[in-house]
This record gives structure tokens, sequence and C-alpha cells, in this order.
């Protein structure tokens, strides 16, 4: 049976993605860094920027309606039975005065889709980062307990080669030797599956940010195997977790997350959709400027007969553009607005519901986490003191060394254990500040 080790494990790690990770490896990672290093990293997030630009200069075409427009127009035409050319230039200048469904009434409608996108970006990033953060936090978990299974392989290992030369001794029944194999098998188990848990995370963390965590040293001559430098993850657990009632968090939610704000300008877009449709059927007001040159023939009063010359003018003005029947077209468009904005409104609640029960099931978790962080510090001083106890005891030979052992295991467990349950508090810390939309004011 082949013996595993954590080590080993590790160096069974594939690196691939290369194209999308950094040349170099980091010797340390904060989790701040990540979060930062993700958020500039991901093409989704980076395409909302450019969509957003979209939306801006949608917005500004609209507005672009208010500025004059100015036009030439030539040409040259001849007419039937006619043997000469005909030809002339015209220069007009147009300006919108006002209109009820005008470029402005069409900018605030584009400004609000603009935000509307916004308001998506936002939910993406603020996803990424909670993403980032969980998988951060438990990468560092299982980077704190390779000491332990590095231990635990080697002390496993030891005991399966003592009780192999015990067998080959005699000194070993059947019954014994089959229990040593089987609790190597399930060591050698308990071994590999955390190192194939630690190899998922660490991948999961590269896709996520982008930033290679493993990195292959160059190989001794005269080694076979190859050697794997690991980017070490700092993050220090926080002392105390104040948490306030849950209608705060309801409250501030409401307030800070880009979900609520996104459904919000939905709204402001099919009330603007509306303004803009029933605008158009009110009139129109412009002024007008043309002015330019005709070469034609001019036609004696009375006669046939004329001469051709050029014709000169200009004219200024102003028109009114009244729509009194358009089909019943902008009526529907009016009420397709109208129904939007009664769905939207629908939709915004809808989310506010599902906004206040993720909190109220984060919140309820993380109070049962700090519970339980509370009975796991009792036990974790316990621990402590056992250990400090039994080394005096194990110094002064009061004790065997096998107590000692059991105290100093235990001691390590309870160690795990304590930094287990504030891993988890921090996990659900961050999952409630993630449904508050990650507010200034909660810190």
């Amino acid at each position: 049976m082949n013996t595993i080790y954590v080590i080993m494990a590790l160096m069974f790690i594939s690196f691939f993605n290369a194209s999308a990770t950094p040349a170099t490896k980091p010797s340390t990672l904060t989790m701040q860094e990540a979060i930062s290093q993700a958020l500039a990293y991901r093409p989704d997030l980076e395409a909302y920027f450019y969509a957003v630009e979209q939306g801006k200069f949608a917005a500004k075409q609209q507005l672009s309606g208010y500025y004059p427009h100015i036009q030439m127009t030539s040409y040259l035409s001849q007419a039937q039975h006619q043997n000469s050319f005909k030809n002339g230039t015209e220069m007009r200048g147009d300006q919108l005065i006002y209109s009820w469904a005008g470029p402005l009434q069409a900018y605030r409608k584009a400004k609000k889709e603009m935000q509307v996108t916004e308001c998506e970006r936002e939910v993406m990033a603020q996803a990424i980062r909670y993403t980032v953060e969980r998988t951060f936090l438990e990468t560092w978990l299982l980077q704190q307990q390779q000491d332990k299974f590095t231990s635990l392989s080697l002390s496993s290992k030891a005991t399966y080669k003592r009780s192999r030369l015990e067998k080959n001794a005699d000194l070993l029944d059947k019954k014994d030797w089959l229990r040593r194999v089987e609790t190597r098998a399930i060591d050698a188990s308990t071994i590999e599956g955390y190192s194939f848990d630690l190899n998922s995370a660490h991948k999961k963390l590269e896709f996520l940010t982008g930033i290679p965590l493993l990195e292959e040293k160059k190989e001794a001559p005269k080694k076979k195997e190859k050697e794997l430098s690991l980017t070490t993850l700092q993050w220090k657990m926080p002392k105390t977790v104040s948490l306030k009632n849950l209608d705060t968090y309801y409250a501030v939610a409401l307030a800070y997350r880009p979900e609520v704000k996104r459904d919000s300008k939905k709204i402001e877009v099919q009330e603007s959709a509306y303004s803009l449709y029933k605008g158009q059927r009110l009139p129109e007001f412009a002024a007008y400027g043309r002015a330019g040159y005709d070469n034609q023939r001019i036609i004696d009063s009375g006669t046939t007969l004329g001469t051709r010359g050029d014709y000169e003018y200009h004219e200024v003005g102003l028109t009114m553009r009244w729509s009194l029947f358009d089909g019943m077209a902008t009526h529907y468009q009016e009420q397709q607005a109208r129904v939007g904005k009664l769905k939207e409104l629908l939709n915004r609640e809808q989310t506010i519901i599902n906004i206040k029960n993720d909190i109220s099931a984060a919140y309820f978790d993380l109070q049962n986490a700090l519970t339980q962080k509370k009975a796991q510090k009792i036990k974790y001083m316990r621990a402590k003191n056992d250990f400090e106890l039994n080394s005096l005891n194990f110094q002064q030979g009061l004790i065997a060394q096998d107590i000692y052992k059991q105290a100093e295991t235990d001691w390590a467990s309870a160690q795990l254990d304590w930094l287990s349950i504030n891993v988890s508090v921090a996990i659900k810390e961050q999952t409630l500040l993630y449904y508050c939309g990650y507010p200034s004011t909660l810190g």
C-alpha cells in the first residue's frame, strides 16, 4: 500500500489556465488583495463598464436633438423636352424649441436605462467579492490544517512500518494485523481527501483572482520528485463580532442593496417611457431658416416664353407640428409603459421579500455560530490548561509519555476546532454583510 503524504499530494496539482493568470506567484496574499485582483481580473465585470459607457453616449445622443440641425442640398436636373439643365443649392437650419416628447424626455429615459446597467454591475461586483471572501477563508483554514495532516502522514507511516516488522516477527496475530491495515487505509483516505480539498480550494481561488497560488520549484539534480512553493494566505481572526437587531439589517439592506436600486430604476424607466409616449400626442414647436439660389426659367406673365436666370431666396419662420391621430399607436405605447411599471413594482416587492428572507436566515446562522463559538472557547481554554499542566507534569516525571502525547493531541485538535469555528463565524458574518449590500455603517 502506497504511503500518501500531504506535501506529495500537492505535487500532483496541474498548472493549467496559464494564459489567464500572471506569470509570477506572490509569497503571501491577503483577503483584500484577493478581492481587488478578482474585481480587476473578471472580463464580464469589465464588460459592464463599457455597457455603462454605451448608455452614457446613448443618453447624449438623445439630448443632441436640441442642437440645431443644418443641412445643405444641391441638385442638377433636366426636365422632359428641355435641352438645358436646371441646378440649385439650399442651406437649411432647423432648431427645436420645445416638444413634450422631445430629446429631453428621451434623454431622461436613456439615462435611467444606463443607471440600471450601473446597478447590474454593482450586483455582480458584490457577488464576486462575497465568493472570493468565502473561498479565501475556506482555503486559509485548509492551509492551517496542513501541519496536522503532515504529522498524521508521518505517524501513520511509522506505525504501519512497525506493524509490518511485528507481523514478520510473529508478534501480531492476524486479527490485530488486519486492524492495523484498516487503520492505515483510513488514515491514507483521510490524508488524500484533505489533499483533494486543498487542491480544489486553491484552484477555485486561482480562477476567481487570476493569481497562481502554487509554483513549481526548480528540480534538484538528484531528486525524482518535484516540489511546489505555496502562496501563504494571511488573515487575522476578528476578536469580537457585534450583532445588532434584525430590523436594523432589514433597513440597511433596503438602503444599500444594489438590487433594490436597480428595480427602482427600472420603475423610473417605465415612468419616463410613459411620459415620452404621452407627449407624442401634444404639439411640437420649432424654428427654421433657409437660403439658396435656383437657376430656372422665369416665365413672363401672360406668355409661354421666358428667360433663364439665377433666383436667390431666403426664408425664416416658426412651425408647429401636431399629430391629431396616429392610429392609437401612442395610446398602446402608454398602456405598455403603464403595465410595465406595475410589473416592475411587483418585481421590486418580491426582491425586498427575498432580501429579508436571506437576511433572516443569515442572521440566525450567525447567531447560532456565535453561541457555538462561546462553547468552543471553553473547550479551547480547558484543552490549553490541560496541556500546560500535563507538560509540567511530564517534565517533572509525574506522568507517562503516552498521557502527555494524548494531551498534546487534544490540544492540537482543540486549536483546529477553534480555528474552524472562527472561520465559520467570519464566513457567516460576511454572508450577512453581503445580503445587506456591504454597508459602511456596519463596518
